[in-house]
Parts: C-alpha cells; sequence; structure tokens
C-alpha cells in the first residue's frame, strides 16, 4: 500500500475535521477498474467509511495535542520513542504504559532491559505520587506526601501494568495471547533480532512501544529507513534545559518532534516536563 503523503511543519492546533473535497473522476469504466484491481474514485468515500468503521480500538496518549496529530493510541501499532541520553525518554515511556493501562484499561506490560525491578518500580510511584524519587527511595518524605503515596498505592493496584527488569542472558519477548501493550525501554538491549518480531506480533492486534538512542535512529540527522519500516510512529523527545549548552531561555520544557507519521503530519508537540518527579505533562 502506498504511504499516504505527510504534510511538514503542520501546528497540531489548527488540525480540524475537514471537508472531505471532491475528486476528478478517474477515466475509467467501472469494468476496467475492477478488472486492474482498482476502484472508481467516486467510490472512494465509500472505501474510507469501511476503513473507519474496521479501525482497531483507540486511546488517548494523556497529550492532548499528541493525539490530534497521531490520532492516539491504537492496537496493532508500533511507536519508536528516541532521545539523547537524560532527555527522558524512558521517563515518557512509563508514562505513555501507565496512561495506557489507566485511561484505556488496556493490559500493558512495561519491560526495562536496562533498571533494575526496584529502580522502574520507584521511578512509577514518584511520578503517580508527585513526589521526589531521591526522597522516595531515601525515605525521607512528609505526611503531605506520605498521604499522596499512600494514595498513589491505591491508585497504581487497580491498573493492569506489570512490570519486568533485565533478564540474566534472555531478550524480553511478547508472548502469544498476553498484554494488548507491551512497552520495552532500551529496545536496542534485547538484540536487532527482535525488530521483526515486534512488527509480526503488532500486525495481531496489539500495541508495542519501544525506546532507543537517538544514535540508532537518526543517521547524519535522517532518521534511518530501517526504523520507518516497522512503526507507525516514530518520536524524538527534545529538553532544552538538558543540552548542556548554559542556562535555558525553556525550562521545565520538551519538545516531541514527530520524525515518522503515517498518517498524519510530522511536526512538533510542546510538553512541560516535571523534572523533581520525573513526569511530562501537557503544556497549557
Amino acid at each position: 500500500m502506498r504511504t499516504p503523503k505527510v504534510v511538514k511543519g503542520l501546528d497540531c492546533r489548527r488540525l480540524t475535521n475537514l471537508p472531505l473535497q471532491r475528486q476528478p473522476a478517474l477515466i475509467l469504466s467501472d469494468a476496467a477498474a475492477m478488472l486492474l484491481g482498482m476502484i472508481p474514485a467516486r467510490q472512494a468515500l465509500g472505501v474510507v467509511n469501511d476503513w473507519k468503521r474496521d479501525l482497531a480500538p483507540v486511546a488517548s496518549t494523556g497529550f492532548p495535542l499528541l493525539d490530534r496529530c497521531t490520532g492516539g493510541f491504537e492496537l496493532g501499532q508500533v511507536w519508536v520513542l528516541t532521545s539523547r541520553p537524560g532527555h527522558g525518554r524512558s521517563s515518557f515511556a512509563l508514562g505513555l504504559a501507565l496512561k495506557a493501562a489507566s485511561g484505556a484499561r488496556w493490559s500493558t506490560d512495561f519491560v526495562s532491559a536496562r533498571d533494575r525491578l526496584d529502580v522502574v518500580s520507584a521511578r512509577l510511584l514518584a511520578t503517580t505520587a508527585r513526589v521526589p524519587l531521591h526522597r522516595l527511595r531515601h525515605e525521607d518524605t512528609s505526611n503531605e506526601e506520605a498521604s499522596r503515596i499512600a494514595a498513589a498505592v491505591r491508585e497504581l493496584a487497580n491498573v493492569d501494568l506489570n512490570l519486568e527488569g533485565p533478564r540474566e542472558g534472555a531478550s524480553p519477548e511478547p508472548t502469544e495471547g498476553h498484554a494488548d501493550v507491551t512497552v520495552i525501554d532500551d529496545f536496542h538491549l534485547t538484540g536487532y533480532e527482535s525488530l521483526r518480531m515486534v512488527r509480526d506480533h503488532a500486525t495481531r492486534g496489539r500495541l508495542f512501544i519501544v525506546t532507543v538512542p537517538r544514535h540508532l535512529v537518526l543517521i547524519d540527522g535522517e532518521l534511518d529507513p530501517g526504523w520507518t519500516e516497522i512503526s507507525d510512529i516514530t518520536v524524538d523527545i527534545e529538553r532544552p534545559d538538558a543540552t548542556g549548552a548554559g542556562e535555558s531561555p525553556r525550562p521545565g520544557e520538551a519538545d516531541l518532534r514527530i520524525l515518522h507519521n503515517r498518517l498524519g503530519p510530522q511536526t512538533t508537540v510542546p510538553l512541560a516536563f516535571q523534572g523533581q518527579w520525573s513526569r511530562f505533562t501537557p503544556i497549557h
């Protein structure tokens, strides 16, 4: 299937549901079109309506502007998240996993190929309770923070989110008929033979989100075609205040650069980053 042409530089805040424009009819009879495996242009609207009816379930990412650009999460997709070191791709991926589990009520697995299970668990509790990670780990919390931690524990008890750390000598691989959503952090540590496996499992109706360092996705500033082949959406996370170039004019902000989007625009979505809680939020 031919990949639709995308619009570069489109501000998602200005996207609206534009009416379908009538297109010139092809100079082909219906019979000739059918023999060629084509349809007359006047039937396109019916095909689109059938396609919309058969779409897989979709859900919000938790970021309205990102939803407007991408359509949100859809079962059967592969999302690739990339960034430079220290720009928050692990935290962003964990937040997306929590949103899929709590918002869409999809069963979700979060697998870290690098961080120990206790580190991942502490990060999840810190971001949910809005308690600084270092205070949580050293049990140096106020009464108010202790109350928020207790509330976060109750919240997490009601979501179908499973965490897994690195396994000795084994690569994390999804199992048949398990979670609706699988998030694999530091996917490059699992071995690249897993790439095709991810695409194959996604075609069976599961959502995959994987994180990879930027230097493995962008080659000389261009997106590696190997990643566009398996991904539906590729996003680069950049925090201007994490570049090490002195004081940032945009402290506490981040940009999501949509590098590849099969059915939407390539553009930039601004976010807020609350570093003390390792948490990304919509910007207002």
